[in-house]
């Protein structure tokens, strides 16, 4: 009975070590997922407003022209909320890192695609939002038969900015953006509507939300973190509350789940 009570405890003692293990990396690093759902703070949702086309309308209302319209329509996609469940898409979450400060990278997140891409078909940008880590390369291509320009507006302290014009068919790579505190600002000012946001991070830990407002982050540094939640229309989640991020705490080896998040009002 004591050989059997003995050999219990090592077993259950090496299934902690064997457990510890893999939450950690070779320098003690401890890792978690954290995710949620932003949704719509407001009784009512936001109605669609039509925008209209006072440049190229040849091009940008025949593609997007539908089969039951005589002629295409386009409508600002800022603020994209779902009717069935109030999910907020486009919104960034992500760990705020002032720029000149490191945090732990998982090691499978060390290696990255030497580019993140974005298009201008059918007079808008798509996709609106998106995010890149410092070091990549930032593609904007126009598939469009008309001209567009892309132009984006840094911090002035990151990033100075910059406007270029790309023909039909091209596409320009910008090649040193830096990581800031928030989203640069995307514009076409040939098409005036044409608007999107671009977040550059020093790390992994961000996110967008999807059509359902749902977001993920996986193997982020165990531990306490500002999160970061921002729409390009909307602002901080919090105002000016949430201006320096939302205190959240990432557990090791598990997910935690901040539940729904509402966002507008």
């Amino acid at each position: 009975m004591r050989r059997y009570f003995t050999a219990t405890i090592l077993m259950c003692l090496a299934a902690i070590l064997l457990t510890a293990s893999s939450r950690t990396d070779g320098q003690g690093n401890a890792w978690g997922t954290i995710k949620g759902r932003i949704v719509w703070g407001g009784s009512e949702l936001p109605a669609p407003r039509e925008i209209k086309v006072t440049v190229d309308p040849g091009h940008c209302l025949t593609a997007n022209a539908t089969a039951d319209k005589d002629k295409g329509t386009i409508l600002d996609q800022a603020v994209l909320v779902k009717k069935e469940n109030k999910g907020f898409k486009n919104v960034f979450v992500y760990f705020l890192v002032e720029p000149g400060t490191k945090i732990p990278v998982h090691p499978s997140l060390q290696k990255f695609p030497g580019e993140i891409v974005i298009d201008q078909p059918d007079c808008m940008f798509f996709p609106r939002a998106l995010a890149m880590r410092e070091g990549q390369v930032f593609t904007v291509h126009n598939s469009a038969p008309v001209q567009h320009n892309i132009r984006w507006i840094g911090d002035g302290v990151n990033n100075q900015g910059g406007n270029v014009t790309i023909k039909p068919g091209d596409k320009f790579q910008e090649k040193n953006l830096k990581a800031q505190r928030l989203p640069l600002p995307l514009e076409c000012n040939i098409h005036g509507w044409m608007k999107g946001r671009l977040g550059v991070f020093s790390h992994p830990y961000f996110a967008i939300t999807d059509d359902n407002g749902n977001f993920e982050i996986k193997d982020a540094p165990a531990g306490m973190h500002k999160l970061m939640i921002y729409h390009e229309d909307i602002g901080y989640r919090l105002g000016i509350k949430g201006k320096n991020g939302e205190d959240v705490t990432v557990k090791a080896g598990g997910v935690t789940d901040l539940g729904e998040l509402p966002m507008g009002k």
